[in-house]
């Protein structure tokens, strides 16, 4: 079923509704007919553009990790422990460096991702 049709308006006039709703002005019924076939073509051909599910997303993310598990071995609660340790003697805490990383890792992630998005979408 279509969503944008063609309604008799005033005179010999007609109005293009979408949903049942009027939009735009009076138009002729050839101009009408016109119009409602090229916008009812241009939905279809929209709804058939493929959009990336948001897996393909977070698997696209997956591959594009600089920092393998791998190469990048996570240290273990000894390492952190000696790590607070040797910031608390000189006054710091391991608080303020995660917190300064974490916000650059989170930008840096919010940008590859609205990178992602754009090339996906003209895919």
């Amino acid at each position: 079923m279509d969503i944008i049709t063609l309604e008799a308006w005033e005179d010999s006039d007609y109005v293009i509704c979408i949903n049942s709703k009027p939009v735009g002005g009076a138009v002729s019924k050839s101009r009408g007919e016109s119009i409602r076939e090229w916008l009812n073509t241009a939905i279809r051909e929209i709804k058939g553009i493929a959009t990336p599910s948001i897996q393909e997303v977070i698997e696209t993310l997956r591959k594009s990790n600089p920092y393998p598990d791998d190469i990048f071995i996570e240290p273990t609660k000894e390492q952190y422990a000696l790590f607070h340790k040797l910031l608390k003697e000189h006054g710091l805490t391991l608080d303020k460096f995660m917190g300064a990383e974490g916000r650059r890792v989170w930008n840096l992630c919010v940008d590859k991702l609205g990178t992602i998005l754009k090339e996906l979408e003209f895919k």
